[in-house]
């Protein structure tokens, strides 16, 4: 458009003037930069793996395509700056504060609500809302009240802390799966999720293909252009709320700030905005259904496309496109990324068939011995590069090694000169004794003595009566 119209400018220009003037425009066409191809891969990986899933399943089968992410809800919502009424500014000009007055922990407390939506409005109802709180947030008492007001749809989980974690996210895909329960046979589910790490732990995708729910995972760092949430939710979720905020605490006389209040706003907001909207829009315009035949403009603007992407194919993806959707260091599972997959293949009546990688999603952890010093000795590292270059097997139990008897110790050899010493010594008491040990290193000649000290001594042995010792 800006070429063009300096082209008209021109023109328009010499033809005042009667000169004949042609425009010729260089091409500036630049190379793509390595982000933008890297953007561009991870796209077609994503789409290539939702087509994968979307074409396992009988002709005709309807699918429900789901989206869950996780926002914060803060207790004091950030306002932002703007007009105010005149009775405002007289209280302003009064030297009235205009602000709200809430302390500093009020305006760090936040909750996580888990959204939910699907590209069918008579499933969006069915969806579970769940809140998480802390325990230093709601007593106990308090939730009971906050849950009695809360919708039908919504749940309120307290823990310890207010985050998502992987024990979290095993109760809510078998919550997920108790509300889909009734149409597992006639409906496929495709769950939608990014790369945290409760999202795609072992353990939570084994029990979501035990709910009979598909997983497909969004690639890191590029939820901004491919995530329904964060495309075409949260902005207006945010706004609603705020607004919904403000006018429930000025109808109060106090205009004090409650959970009790914010939770109010959040059920209305999940009443209006989530379920009473159509989101297949969403799914639609980042490519998700209909083999990226809807893409949005904006998606195209963002993965720097100026005309269609190139159409991409149903196929199994490669092990490339999984290394590129998850993070860098995280180990692709990729056993518990198919096991509904498995669970297809088996037959059209396998959907009560339970794997045995299932059951053990069930199942404690169990504790296991292991040496805590394998892998630090030269014998050991040497095993551990051997064992990552071949197939994995399971480490059996370490045991100590059982102490070994020492062997005894062969007599001591007596010298010539200590016979009279040795005839005694079975009368003699056991600290007398000779040490009974084997000689180390060069023996040590013995000491020079008289020949007559010798026989002296040899004498007075002789006429000690038994059971006494001699002394030097």
């Amino acid at each position: 458009m800006f070429r063009s119209f300096l082209g008209a400018l021109a023109l328009e220009r010499n033809r005042k003037c009667g000169q004949k003037t042609v425009v010729v425009f260089k091409s500036n066409r630049s190379h793509l930069s390595k982000s933008v191809l890297l953007m561009r891969f991870k796209a077609n990986a994503l789409w290539r793996w939702s087509n994968y899933l979307q074409s396992r399943d009988a002709p005709g089968r309807p699918l429900v395509l789901i989206n869950i992410d996780e926002t914060n809800v803060k207790l004091v919502p950030q306002e932002r700056e703007g007009h105010v009424s005149k009775r405002a500014y007289r209280l302003f000009v009064q030297g009235m504060p205009m602000g709200r007055n809430a302390s500093l922990s009020a305006q760090r407390s936040t909750i996580t609500h888990v959204a939910a939506m699907c590209d069918r409005a008579d499933f969006q109802t069915l969806l579970p809302q769940v809140v998480l709180v802390g325990a230093n947030q709601v007593s106990e008492e308090r939730l009971a009240r906050l849950r009695m007001a809360a919708p039908a749809c919504a749940r309120i989980w307290r823990y310890s802390k207010g985050w998502m974690s992987t024990s979290v996210m095993v109760r809510y895909m078998r919550l997920l799966g108790k509300c889909l329960k009734d149409f597992r046979q006639t409906y496929r589910f495709i769950l939608y999720v990014d790369v945290l790490k409760a999202h795609i732990s072992p353990v939570v995708l084994r029990v979501a293909s035990a709910e009979n729910i598909w997983i497909c995972v969004l690639p890191a760092k590029m939820t901004w252009a491919l995530q329904p949430c964060d495309t075409h939710l949260f902005a207006c979720y945010k706004r609603m709320l705020t607004e919904e905020f403000q006018r429930r605490s000025g109808l109060t006389s106090t205009g004090e700030i409650s959970w009790e209040l914010m939770l109010d706003s959040l059920w209305q907001v999940i009443l209006v905005l989530l379920q009473g909207r159509d989101w297949a829009h969403a799914f639609e315009s980042v490519g998700l259904a209909r083999m990226q035949t809807r893409i949005s403009l904006r998606t195209k603007s963002k993965l720097r496309y100026e005309r269609d992407p190139p159409p991409v194919d149903s196929s199994l993806p490669a092990l490339a496109d999984f290394e590129q959707i998850f993070p860098k260091g995280v180990t692709v599972p990729i056993h518990e990324l198919f096991l509904p997959i498995e669970r297809f293949l088996r037959g059209e009546h396998a959907g009560n068939v339970a794997l045995m990688d299932e059951d053990l999603a069930d199942e404690p952890a169990r504790a296991r011995s292991v040496n805590p010093w394998f892998g630090r000795t030269r014998r050991t590292s040497a095993q551990i590069q051997s064992a990552a270059s071949s197939i994995p097997t399971p480490a059996r139990p370490w045991t100590p090694p059982q102490p070994k008897s020492p062997s005894p110790l062969p007599p001591p050899q007596e010298p010539p000169s200590q016979s009279a010493t040795a005839a005694s010594s079975t009368q003699c008491p056991p600290h007398l004794l000779p040490h009974s040990r084997l000689p180390i290193g060069r023996r040590l000649p013995a000491p020079r003595r008289s020949s007559s000290r010798l026989l002296e001594s040899d004498a007075s042995v002789a006429s000690l009566p038994p059971g006494h010792a001699t002394q030097q």
